[in-house]
């Protein structure tokens, strides 16, 4: 399994802890195999637990165990050196942009996959 994976599980839960499986793959853009099998992963190295949900007993919510806490102080570290790298040289304009075309061509993927 991909550091990469866990770690967009994780930022996830950071965003917004204990949400049903359903929203995490939105939020992931996972599909909902790999991110069972993500999930599973996290759970047993401790860093998550599902609990059911009191409003659904359908749902399964998925919970941030607070072992990850370490991890936020590296992150923002980390991403603000990766930003510099990526963005030398470039305007904010110009990052701006490039962020909202990214997005669209995000849209378009997301919109292409609900068609099939």
């Amino acid at each position: 399994m991909h550091a990469g994976a866990r770690g967009r599980v994780i930022f996830a839960l950071w965003n917004e802890d204990k949400i049903p499986i359903k929203k995490l793959v939105e939020k992931t853009s996972l599909d909902k195999a790999t991110l069972t099998g993500i999930i599973d992963r996290l759970e047993r190295d401790g860093y998550v637990c599902r609990r059911p949900s009191p409003d659904d007993k359908r749902a399964t919510l998925v919970s941030r165990t607070g072992k990850d806490e370490i991890f936020k102080k590296k992150v923002p570290k980390a991403s603000d050196e990766q930003n510099a790298l990526f963005y030398k040289g470039f305007s904010k304009k110009e990052i701006q942009d490039f962020e909202n075309y990214l997005k669209r061509v995000l849209q378009n993927c997301k919109d292409a996959e609900e068609s099939l």
